[in-house]
């Protein structure tokens, strides 16, 4: 994925923050996700925050980004190329993502102190528009024992905790979905189909990814009989979590 995806380099035709601070690829950490493909975080670096101070379209992150031709043309790379190989990769077995057999763009906002997961949050975007994007981000607070049975800091961690929710402390900041997420990876996806579901990102085992075709389809059989209400009692609600909701706008780019 990483050879035949777009990178940053290729994509990003011009990157400005608050309206001032010129950005650049640099300027953004990289990471492969198995839904979406080679996957870019900018403010990723908790140590070294970019912040705005003034609300407004102006004063947040603009892009500019190019999402490829249909066809050879800028940066010699053919987009044809890169759905034919997921549509290659997803229809064998009859296995069928549509996710996969699309192009465009996909964001997500998310709080960094924890791990991205952006199969639960983040919306799809269009190319060859201008697309206006404005967030809301609203904080939860629950009160822990003995008022509540909810759990927050990976420093509070006891004996009696389960496995899954320990294994979701060591991304860092607890969060529930997160945890659904190893649930299912170790009651689901290595018992039923003798592999790990690479999109997880937790294997304590090493056991062998899932790959294309049958072992990809076994995991599609089980995400659709795992219902996160049979972790609840592993994955306890957080005391603390953070929801951002978005409003969206857009207008055809360019112009003729």
């Amino acid at each position: 994925m990483n050879q035949i995806g777009f990178t940053l380099d290729n994509m990003l035709l011009s990157c400005l923050y608050a309206n001032q601070i010129t950005c650049k690829s640099s300027d953004f950490k990289s990471y492969t996700s198995f839904d979406r493909g080679n996957c870019f975080t900018f403010n990723a670096d908790i140590s070294n925050i970019t912040t705005s101070s003034q609300t407004g379209q102006y004063y947040g992150l603009q892009l500019e980004l190019f999402g490829g031709f249909d066809g050879k043309g800028l940066f010699d790379f053919d987009l044809r190329d890169y759905l034919n190989l997921k549509k290659w990769f997803y229809f064998l077995d009859g296995v069928q993502n549509y996710e996969a057999i699309s192009n465009g763009f996909y964001l997500a906002v998310t709080n960094n102190s924890n791990k991205p997961l952006i199969k639960y949050e983040g919306i799809e975007i269009s190319p060859g528009y201008v697309t206006n994007i404005g967030i809301t981000r609203t904080f939860y607070y629950k009160l822990p024992s003995p008022y509540g049975d909810c759990r927050g800091s990976p420093l509070d961690a006891v004996d009696s905790d389960s496995l899954y929710y320990k294994y979701t402390t060591q991304f860092g900041k607890y969060t529930r979905n997160q945890c659904y997420e190893i649930c299912f990876q170790y009651s689901y996806a290595i018992p039923n189909c003798s592999c790990a579901d690479a999109a997880v990102g937790h294997n304590a085992n090493n056991v062998t990814v899932c790959g294309a075709g049958r072992k990809q389809k076994c995991l599609d059989e089980q995400r659709a009989l795992f219902s996160s209400s049979n972790c609840n009692s592993d994955c306890p609600e957080a005391c603390e979590r953070v929801e951002y909701s978005y409003k969206v706008s857009f207008s055809k780019y360019p112009t003729k």
